[in-house]
């Protein structure tokens, strides 16, 4: 074979029908009834290696005075190449996008687990096109997303019908309260975190509208790692801001070089390296005695493995904000009662 200036013409063309090859197979599927004599990746392979292009080399290389052997050989060469190379890409592709959304809701699994969930979506993509790929890795989700509707109804229903039972029994005391969050903060990291408990911890803060502070009032975490109960700045604090920015969960990492949030740097030398913090507040109900609380979630990963999938995880914690929310407009609870409750603790 040989290359030159006169036979460079032929190698584009090689290149770029591979390429369109690649393109029309990964973008072409005619359903399951596909027969492989239909296929349109047989069909292209034909056109582009046998009579069809093949002919058209012959008679160029009579009027750019090449010979047709090298022009063929180049062409043939390039168009392989162009193939494997589209492939490759294709491989690559189908291998992130299933690996990022298979990952999405299978985050207790380890890498190498999902991996190897990722290949039989790698042999979809380059048998079947992208249309099927894209069928047959929202198929695989359907399931999760599923399981996903369950744990809230039944999350919620709970909830309620547990503050439905405090109601009853008129237990409006503020270690009622304490009590109601304390059992649906550990079930909220079970259902929805963490089944082992141990990667995760979750509290609620009060804002002290007079000291201008936010104390500690209850949370949920394993014995190896207590809540310090210190007091935050109401100004110069995630969790202010979350209370002043309610029903919406906002996500930060010790591994964050800059924020535009308002607050105090964490230092890394925290065990949890992430924070979710939500204020607490009634959707409907704005009045002046209602407590001002924000409801913080913690994690020991960093933000990319912290919260599995963040659109989900986001929605879950506003809920649960909405729920404490309810449980303290139930129980009567105002901002008197629960400022008292903390300073008789200390």
């Amino acid at each position: 074979m040989v290359f030159s200036n006169n036979t460079l013409p032929f190698a584009l063309l090689g290149f770029l029908f591979g390429i369109i090859f690649v393109s029309d197979g990964w973008l072409s599927y005619q359903g399951p009834d596909q027969s492989f004599s239909k296929s349109p990746k047989v069909r292209g392979l034909l056109y582009i290696l046998g009579g069809g292009v093949i002919s058209l080399i012959g008679e160029l290389t009579q009027e750019a005075n090449v010979e047709k052997a090298s022009a063929i050989s180049v062409y043939t060469l390039f168009v392989t190449l162009s193939i494997i190379l589209g492939l490759v890409v294709l491989v690559l592709y189908s291998a992130l996008v299933s690996f990022k959304r298979l990952r999405e809701v299978s985050r207790e699994e380890s890498l190498i687990e999902t991996a190897i969930e990722v290949l039989p979506f790698i042999a979809v993509a380059i048998q079947e096109g992208n249309k099927k790929f894209i069928e047959e890795l929202e198929q695989e989700l359907i399931p999760q997303n599923i399981q996903q509707r369950n744990d809230i109804i039944e999350f919620t229903a709970r909830a309620y019908n547990n503050l439905c039972e405090y109601q009853f029994n008129n237990l409006k005391e503020c270690h009622n309260f304490e009590e109601f969050v304390e059992e649906y903060l550990e079930e909220f990291i079970q259902i929805f975190l963490d089944n082992s408990l141990v990667n995760y911890r979750a509290c609620l803060y009060f804002l002290d509208k007079e000291q201008d502070k936010l104390l500690f009032f209850t949370g949920y975490t394993t014995l190896t790692t207590p809540f310090s109960k210190e007091d935050l700045p109401n100004k110069n604090s995630l969790a202010g801001y979350a209370i002043r920015n309610p029903f919406v969960a906002h996500f930060y990492s010790t591994f964050q070089t800059s924020s535009s949030l308002p607050f105090v740097h964490r230092s890394n030398h925290k065990k949890y390296k992430t924070v979710a913090i939500c204020a607490v507040k009634h959707p409907t109900l704005d009045h002046s005695s209602f407590p001002n609380m924000a409801l913080c979630v913690d994690c020991i990963h960093g933000k990319h493995k912290a919260f599995g999938d963040l659109s989900y995880i986001s929605k879950i914690i506003v809920l649960l904000s909405i729920v404490f929310a309810n449980a303290l407009t139930l129980m009567d609870i105002n901002d008197k009662a629960i400022k008292q409750y903390i300073v008789s603790r200390r």
